[in-house]
Parts: structure tokens; sequence; C-alpha cells
């Protein structure tokens, strides 16, 4: 179950030119292999190509574990304890489509590809696999994904907490209809996720799956009245500053008013920190509301997404703070 990155010693990454057509963030050069098969469960060699054409090379072992806590899921709150299925996120696999209702903005931002730990090409290599397996060898992936709920239920049951899982931590996967018996399966399990779909396009959940549904470039002022008339709540970024390693915060605004840029109707909504804690479900959030982030992924990264309209601009929220306030009101035309 190594894992090996390259550039090798003694040897130059290939290096591609840039063109308008793919952007430095569109991650899409993965070849994946399968080297060999440890019984029923294939070792993937993996490699891909970064913005700046350097190619990494690897394996992943699909004997690994799927589910994982981020920093995000593993902060918990309140009774829940959390844990999530990451996988690369849109095309970045190499294969397939996992996020079918992406943006360009969605893409160049993605958090699954540019926050934290997802830069590295050990955890890329783990993303790629995931998804492959995923794709490849779905039986095999879905019996994996059942025996370690079952075990993450009977944990969380023997520490009197209450479990819960996101299935699309950095994918968007329509769960409710390509594998609708896990939910039933495990219904002490609260099952919630971010969506880029509307929420009429994702109106048939089951009892235990939350959605709440995220902001684009692209989004429309019936995307954002559907899911607030479906008691669900938006999710929007902002260029708020973000220091979580020094404990300092920018303030994120206190409403957003939704404008229709055709007939003028607006939508006001009260804003929640979406970045104190990750569960995304009426019990935390409340309904009917937006769910605010920081920028994150780097000021260079930040700055594009204001400038594509699939981040907000606050301008109240570049000065840091020991925690995040709500300040303000930001008027979003759509």
């Amino acid at each position: 179950m190594s894992c090996h990155t390259f550039p090798v010693r003694g040897s130059r990454p290939t290096r591609r030119p840039e063109t308008e057509s793919e952007k430095r963030s569109t991650l899409t050069s993965a070849i994946v292999t399968v080297d060999q098969m440890e019984g029923e469960f294939p070792i993937f060699r993996i490699e891909f190509t970064n913005g700046k054409g350097e190619t990494f090379r690897g394996t992943w072992d699909s004997r690994r574990p799927l589910l994982s806590a981020n920093s995000k899921l593993r902060k918990g709150f309140k009774r829940f304890r959390a844990i999530g299925l990451a996988m690369a996120p849109w095309k970045f696999a190499g294969k397939g489509n996992l996020c079918g209702a992406a943006s360009a903005g969605c893409i160049d931002a993605c958090n699954g590809l540019w926050a934290g730990m997802n830069v590295t090409p050990s955890t890329r290599f783990a993303l790629i696999g995931r998804a492959r397996l995923y794709m490849e060898f779905r039986a095999l992936f879905l019996r994996k994904l059942r025996e370690e709920l079952a075990n993450f239920e009977r944990l969380c049951i023997r520490t009197g907490r209450v479990p819960a899982v996101r299935l699309n931590v950095s994918t968007d996967i329509p769960w409710e209809r390509v594998a609708p018996g896990l939910f039933a399966e495990f219904r002490r399990i609260r099952f919630y996720d971010y969506s880029a779909y509307s929420a009429d396009n994702r109106a048939a959940l089951p009892a235990n799956y939350q959605l709440c549904h995220s902001w684009k470039e692209s989004t429309t002022f019936a995307y954002v009245e559907s899911t607030i008339r479906a008691g669900r709540n938006i999710v929007v970024p902002f260029d708020s500053a973000y220091a979580p390693a020094r404990r300092l915060f920018g303030a994120l605004p206190a409403e957003v008013i939704f404008v229709c840029r055709e007939t003028g109707r607006s939508i006001r909504v009260p804003v929640r920190n979406g970045d104190k804690h990750d569960f995304r479900m009426r019990e935390t959030d409340g309904a009917g509301v937006c769910i605010g982030l920081h920028g994150k992924s780097g000021r260079s990264k930040v700055s594009a997404a204001v400038e594509s309209g699939f981040m907000r601009h606050h301008a109240e929220g570049a000065t840091l703070r020991r925690k995040t306030i709500h300040v303000g009101t930001v008027a979003v035309e759509c």
C-alpha cells in the first residue's frame, strides 16, 4: 500500500503548454490502471499532471477505507459524530463526471481539490482511487461502503453519539437514486450533503437524508426560490478572510438579499456561519437560511472566484477577528 510521488530524482516533470481552453485549475489528466489484484480488491496505479505541468505517479490500494473525517467533520457538534466519503470531484479521476451540475466557478474554487490536504499528491491518489473504484467496481464499492457504515453506526451507538454521514464530501452524486437502499438499511444514520443540483431536481429524498444547495455564478432566482420554498438552505461562499490556524476570521454578512434580475422580486434570508461546524441539518442550521462560507483555497483562488461570480464580495469581511461576527447586508442579483 505504498504511495510514491514524482517527479523522481534525476527526471524532469513533463510540461504542457497552457491554452485558453485549458485552465490551470481544471485537472482532468488522471491516467488510472489496475496494477494488480489482491483477491477481489484492485490496486490502482495512478498518474496525473497538475496545472504547473508537473506529473505525479503513485498507487492506491482499495483495501484502504472509503470513509474518513477531515478537519471540518472532526469538529463534531453537540451529540453528532460525523464521517464522510471523499472522492475526486468532477472529471478529475480521468473518467466520468461525479459533479454533473458543476459550473466553471465550482471547479476552479473546489475545496475538494484546493483546500487543506487535498492539494497533496498522496491525498489526490486516494481521491482518484476511490472514484475509480466507484465507477469501475460498483458492487465491490457499495459492499465495502455498507460494511464501513455499519462499523461507524455501531461505534456511535456504543459511545452515545448520533451518527452523521456525508456521502458527497467533494462530489455531487444523487445517492437517493444511485443506492436508495442505503438509507433504509441505515435508518439511524443522519445523511446530509451539499448539492449544486436544484431542489426541484432532487426533490424526493429519504427521511434521513437532507440537502443544502450551493450557489454558483450561473444560479438563477428560480433556483434560490425553489430551495427556500422546499425548506432547505442555500450555501454562498464569500471572500471573507479565513485563518483558522491562527484562530482568526473575517466577518460574514448578517443577511443576504437575492434579487431577480428580470422582475426585481427579492428574497431576504439570514446568514448562518457554515464554518462553525459541518452539520448541514435543520436541527443545526434552521431552514430557509443562507449558509455563509469564508473564502478558502488561497487569495488568488478567492479573487478569481469573486471575479467569476461564484464567490460574493463582502466589504466587511477583510478584517480578521477572534471570532466570526455577522455584519452588513449583501445584495445578490440573479
